[in-house]
């Protein structure tokens, strides 16, 4: 009877302890612009939610509509400057777009070379005529 007592508490001791290291280091994803909103709808507008935003960060670059209309909301200044500090750099000014895709310099791609006898491409794609043509 203690043997079988010893192992299901030996059991239980391995189950808890391999399920919580699991769910301490799953990743939290970070919050979604109609989850900002969803916070701010329902009062979390203020130092609270600006904690949450600290630790998460967010996903999307928040226009000025969206921060005017978060304030209109009952959004506080820390809850507005927390979002601001949250944009992740991968976004800039311009919106939800990538700055190396903005800012990336447009590729010139030479001239298809056809093959023909007595043509040939200089360095930088010029045409060239052979002397003999």
């Amino acid at each position: 009877m203690a043997h079988r007592i010893f192992a299901s508490t030996l059991i239980l001791l391995a189950a808890f302890f391999l399920t919580v290291p699991a769910n301490a280091q799953q990743p939290t994803k970070p919050f979604t612009q109609a989850q900002v909103q969803a916070m701010v709808r329902d009062g979390l507008g203020d130092e609270t939610g600006a904690k949450a935003l600290a630790q998460r960060g967010i996903d999307f670059a928040p226009t000025e509509d969206f921060i005017q209309s978060l304030k209109t909301a009952g959004a506080s200044e820390a809850f507005i400057a927390a979002l601001r500090r949250s944009m992740p750099p991968a976004f800039g000014a311009a919106g939800n777009v990538a700055p190396t895709l903005r800012s990336a310099p447009a590729v010139r791609t030479p001239p298809r070379q056809t093959g023909h006898p007595g043509v040939s491409y200089g360095k930088r794609g010029e045409l060239r005529r052979s002397a003999g043509m």
